[in-house]
């Protein structure tokens, strides 16, 4: 295999999961409100420069013939060289970034990047169904207390 075949699995890789020439798409597939949709699985997948470092080292591979096994050793070779490669953009991003002019280089950074986000998203998104759960319990404890009190204050005969 050409040592620029390799790097231009890990630059295709960088566009799809990084770029802003994909940001509408990802934030487009990640949208669909149903966990199970599979199109919102892409837009996660798209997001992560493993994932679909994966997908484009197997995808690059096919095209170019290469044996079953190597599909997959190709596949794994670009998700990990796309990981190292999408944490220095986004290093460099943060670096390049700083407007203050300070000796903080991530002062005033470029806002997270769309993994980090994500991550953000569902944290908040486990907080609210807590949130609710919680209040559902509260409020069926304040019923049962409720009928224990009418229950206590009836006379029976």
């Amino acid at each position: 295999m050409e040592w620029w075949v390799f790097i231009g699995a890990v630059g295709v890789t960088l566009i799809i999961s990084k770029g802003e020439i994909f940001a509408g798409v990802r934030r487009y597939l990640v949208g669909f409100a149903r966990w199970y949709n599979p199109l919102r699985w892409i837009g996660k997948a798209m997001r992560c420069s493993m994932c679909s470092g994966f997908w484009v080292g197997v995808v690059f591979s096919m095209v170019l013939g290469f044996p079953p096994l190597e599909l997959f050793a190709m596949g794994g070779c670009v998700s990990l060289v796309s990981l190292v490669m999408g944490c220095a953009v986004t290093w460099f991003e943060r670096a390049t970034c700083a407007d203050d002019g300070g000796d903080d280089v991530f002062d005033g950074a470029v806002p997270s990047s769309d993994d980090q986000m994500t991550v953000l998203d569902g944290i908040a998104q486990m907080r609210e169904l807590l949130d609710r759960t919680r209040r559902r319990v509260e409020v069926e404890e304040e019923k049962e207390r409720e009928k224990d009190e009418r229950g206590e204050g009836q006379v029976r005969g």
